[in-house]
């Protein structure tokens, strides 16, 4: 909700003509990837479209799958395989 919520708040400042309700369908439209539209893509700006472009993208990828591959690899944990002594009779 707070993704939305800042993109919808850079989206209005990027489009300032238009409806709240038309620019914040469009929005949750693209975040959610379902193909919906008023057929007001056209008239925004090329801003505002890269916005929405990007909203589909982390939409469609995920939030968190985003926000984990920012994460320095320096600060990740370094994986373990798990290891076992197999007896073979």
């Amino acid at each position: 909700m707070a993704w939305l919520f800042v993109n919808f708040v850079i989206l209005r400042q990027l489009q300032p003509v238009g409806t709240d309700s038309s620019l914040l369908f469009e929005l949750i439209s693209a975040f959610a990837t379902v193909g919906l539209s008023l057929n007001f893509t056209s008239e925004l700006t090329d801003a505002a479209k890269l916005l929405l472009i990007l909203n589909m993208f982390i939409g469609r990828v995920g939030l968190l799958t985003v926000a984990s591959t920012l994460i320095p690899a320096f600060q990740r944990k370094p994986l373990q395989h798990p290891s076992e002594d197999i007896l073979l009779v």
